[in-house]
């Protein structure tokens, strides 16, 4: 879960950075292989990160591992330093290096060295971390003179022990680190209000540095969907040009923009089988998932939803329900009640239409019927079960959970 026990649905790649949330982060550790994503932290010079992946699990791309404070430091030193630098620093030079990146040379003519991270995307990076919300004391920092751009994370370990906050700009890299020494932890020792405050403190006592260019030289431009952020298709309707990593280009295209049959009112969804193609309207749609879609449209007011599909119409393309809890294959937990019962397990679901009825199944045995708030207390007992839910035009979904009791665990 992320720390403020809220979900978005869907957030871009800078927003899930800037705003510390854990589970796209999870997600992208997930698909992108824990192994890979120590040898990366490796290069970048964290070697205190001594144990196999396995060790570290999921939880390494939220902290889950130890590092020292001029390990870490270091590293944030380092990324800047590649963003600063055309070349890799020759012996005897007088760059002051904490912890210089591993590079690997290639043969050509211009003397360029590959390093761990493509500048690009370290150069993101950094305009995502210069987004993160700032202590009190520096709430409206951009409105002032002396105000300065910096790349900053925070970290608060587990039971409130030590807190950390890291910043860097093209000039100086500072780490802070607040705690106790015989590592007791103390309320409040949490990295945006204790270690922060120290940080921006020490970079107001700098002289400001100005912040890193864009490397174009190490991008490309390319068009992407302004809603997704996936590259552009043909389906959707606003494009930027951006530069990115070369690497990127390989990115998928937008599969969230698509087209839409409507009828001439615009009211409602229909098909050559249904309604007279002569009079459909047909425009490109921002469509996210069910689930995506139940979260995302409380915080995006801009976001609307499909229109209905007409009577006696279908829509093969679209499923527009999902089960919001519990996730497919979850193990859920019976609680206990003051007399010693098992409680019920609390099912929601979610319906594109807000009007929609939804049938319930436990197991193929029917349950009842739910409108507009889509949720039902199951009285389940410990082992396998199948929910299985059908709104009003036979769209379908089943979910498979199981249920963990007392003498279970």
């Amino acid at each position: 879960e992320n720390y403020s026990r809220t979900f978005d649905g869907a957030v871009d790649a800078s927003q899930a950075l800037s705003r510390s949330l854990n589970v796209p982060s999870v997600l992208l550790l997930h698909d992108y292989g824990v192994e890979k994503l120590l040898n990366l932290l490796h290069c970048a010079g964290l070697n205190e990160l001594n144990k196999p992946a396995s060790h570290y699990g999921l939880s390494l791309i939220l902290g889950g591992g130890e590092s020292s404070l001029w390990s870490l430091t270091g590293a944030y030193a380092s990324m800047a330093r590649s963003l600063t630098q055309s070349h890799t620093p020759h012996r005897g030079s007088k760059i002051l290096s904490i912890h210089p990146l591993r590079y690997q040379a290639v043969d050509n003519e211009s003397n360029y060295h590959e390093q761990c991270f493509e500048k690009g995307a370290l150069w993101y990076v950094m305009e995502s971390l210069s987004g993160v919300k700032r202590p009190e004391e520096e709430v409206g920092w951009e409105n002032f003179a002396g105000g300065r751009k910096v790349a900053w994370k925070t970290g608060t370990s587990f039971g409130y022990r030590d807190a950390w906050a890291i910043g860097t700009t093209p000039g100086y890299t500072v780490g802070v680190w607040i705690g106790n020494a015989s590592g007791e932890g103390r309320p409040g020792i949490i990295g945006g209000q204790a270690a922060a405050p120290v940080m921006f403190e020490i970079f107001r006592l700098l002289p400001p540095t100005g912040w890193f260019d864009v490397p174009y030289d190490d991008m490309i431009p390319v068009e992407v969907c302004r809603q997704s952020g996936f590259l552009a298709g043909a389906d959707c309707p606003d494009a930027d040009t951006l530069y990115i990593p070369p690497r990127c280009a390989e990115a998928a295209v937008c599969h969230y923009h698509r087209l839409v049959h409507l009828s001439a009112d615009e009211r409602y969804r229909v098909g050559g089988d249904c309604y007279e193609p002569s009079q459909m309207v047909t425009k490109p749609w921002f469509v996210l998932p069910p689930l995506y879609e139940y979260y995302f449209k409380n915080r995006h007011p801009w976001y609307i939803s499909l229109p209905p599909v007409m009577d006696g119409c279908a829509d093969p393309a679209d499923i527009p329900l999902d089960i919001v809890y519990p996730p497919h294959n979850a193990s859920v937990y019976l609680s206990v009640g003051f007399d010693g019962s098992l409680q019920p397990v609390v099912v929601t679901a979610t319906h594109r239409n807000s009007g929609s009825e939804l049938f319930w199944y436990i197991d193929d045995q029917y349950l009842g019927i739910t409108r507009a708030i889509h949720q039902k207390e199951i009285i389940a007992t410990p082992g396998l079960h199948k929910i299985t839910i059908v709104d009003g035009n036979g769209n379908k979904i089943v979910r498979n959970f199981t249920c963990i009791g007392r003498g279970d665990e």
